[in-house]
């Protein structure tokens, strides 16, 4: 069982540790509390062009183990709330495997297309907390790495 305040710590950390891997490249910002609930964390804009990029990050600390991603479909499984595969209106996922020190850069264009396919495809997984499971979509990292923009070693 995953605890909430545990959950959020290690993310927490995720956080942290991408923003200062991405700050020599971007100017990195805060999302906003409107784009928080959009599914964004973050807002880049390139120190050398000025091109500005919603992104929303991910720290993952079972991918190592388990070779998948982990995509939520569903949020909180007692109020049927979505998972961010389906709200976030960010431009890129940043996928972070904290254990292999990988981070997966893939537009979330490319997810949306990709993910009908993938729900035939691969397995179902959840994700059990306290009072309420998120369930989300087992997709390869293999399968990532094929599709991502960029596949970082940090």
């Amino acid at each position: 069982m995953h605890n909430f305040d545990d959950q959020f710590r290690r993310g927490q950390d995720g956080e942290k540790f991408l923003d200062e891997f991405f700050a020599g490249k971007f100017h990195i910002y805060p999302a906003t509390r409107r784009q928080q609930r959009q599914g964004i964390d973050r807002v880049f804009v390139n120190r050398e062009t000025g091109e500005t990029l919603k992104i929303e990050y991910k720290s993952d600390y079972a991918a190592h183990r388990t070779g998948n991603a982990f995509l939520e479909t569903v949020s909180v499984d007692t109020i049927g709330k979505k998972g961010w595969i389906y709200t976030s209106r960010a431009d890129y996922l940043i996928y972070y495997v904290v254990d292999d020190l990988l981070i997966y850069a893939i537009k979330f264009d490319t997810l949306r297309r990709l993910f009908p396919a993938w729900l035939k495809k691969y397995r179902r997984g959840k994700a059990v907390n306290e009072g309420y499971t998120t369930h989300g979509l087992l997709v390869p990292l293999t399968e990532f790495e094929k599709h991502a923009e960029a596949v970082i070693s940090a």
